[in-house]
């Protein structure tokens, strides 16, 4: 009760916190500070780095860019004042539609990367041209004590149009259309995170691991579960096929990110496996041999799931009903 509690207030914390510093930032017509970054993500022998450049642009498209930041940060948080979404530490929910995530900054893995994006003002001035493939676009507020928010947008490449066509056209003031020889940008009307005063809010999950590479951090993760596991002395007919299953799939490496959280696969052995297998009655997952040499077997890549389910203790059984359960979503009460 104490642990749900203490999660309680720190939503309530982070609610206010949204509620009163990233929208007062936006909304303040007196903030002239206002720049529009494109990040671009380097990649040397499995260390990650980023560029950071300024885009030049008019007084009316930063109108447009800050009544942009304004605008979804409100929307975010109206349901929360409401009731209808709330709060959650980034990976303890999957579902983006109920939950605003948090994220502190300390938390981010590549917070030293880009720190200079939440920190440094003067950055070098870029453009968007053919050689540059951003990884995500930041729109950068700043009030006369200093305080900032940044929004946050992943960048995709339909964003570029008509670099393959014939020639672009506009319609010109008056009438009639010109074609231009130049690609033309688009700026998506969203925003995937919000950063204000070292925490990240994070309103769409996908778009922000895309942004951050957060997809090593999984493969990271299932790593180290799938190490423990073996020092649990469990073995497997197959530990290639698993290992693979599990590391060419998101969804996977997300969910063993569940696993670690709840912390039962450090203490589960080829017993506790075989005793939810006839329990449960579970296909595609069973025990061959005798004694020390029995190895879990896994008919095909599919079941892999069954065993990332018995390492999270997803298996429950309902006193009313007699009936057995596989849940996805369980909190302990």
């Amino acid at each position: 009760h104490l642990l749900r509690m203490n999660s309680w207030m720190l939503s309530q914390k982070y609610r206010i916190f949204l509620s009163n510093g990233p929208d007062e930032i936006a909304r303040n017509s007196e903030n002239r500070y206002r720049d529009f970054i494109i990040t671009e993500k380097h990649e040397d022998d499995g260390n990650i780095s980023f560029d950071f450049g300024e885009v030049d642009l008019n007084r009316d498209a930063y109108d447009q860019l800050q009544w942009l930041v304004r605008n979804k940060v409100k929307a975010r948080i109206k349901p929360l004042e409401e009731g209808r979404e709330e709060f959650v530490k980034y990976g303890e929910e999957r579902e983006d539609r109920e939950y605003v995530k948090y994220l502190t900054s300390e938390d981010l893995p590549l917070l030293d990367q880009v720190e200079e994006l939440f920190n440094e003002t003067d950055i070098e001035s870029t453009t968007y041209h053919d050689d540059l493939d951003p990884s995500f676009q930041a729109i950068r507020i700043r009030n006369h004590e200093g305080k900032m928010v940044i929004g946050l947008q992943h960048y995709w490449k339909n964003q570029l149009l008509g670099n393959t066509g014939l020639f672009n056209l506009y319609y010109k003031e008056g009438g009639g259309h010109e074609p231009i020889d130049e690609p033309i940008i688009t700026i998506p009307d969203r925003l995937d995170a919000v950063y204000y005063d070292g925490v990240l809010f994070i309103f769409e999950d996908w778009r922000f691991e895309q942004m951050f590479d957060y997809h090593r951090v999984y493969e990271e993760i299932s790593e180290e579960v799938i190490d423990s596991v073996r020092e649990n002395e469990v073995e497997f007919q197959n530990m290639d096929m698993v290992e693979d299953a599990i590391l060419s799939n998101p969804i996977m490496m997300r969910k063993l990110d569940d696993v670690k959280r709840t912390g039962y696969y450090q203490q589960i052995d080829t017993d506790d496996i075989e005793w939810v297998i006839d329990e449960y009655d579970r296909e595609g997952i069973r025990i061959e041999g005798t004694g020390s040499d029995r190895e879990v077997v896994l008919s095909n890549r599919r079941k892999v799931w069954e065993l990332i389910h018995i390492l999270n203790d997803d298996h429950v059984e309902s006193r009313l009903t007699d009936t057995a359960y596989q849940t996805t979503g369980k909190e302990e009460i």
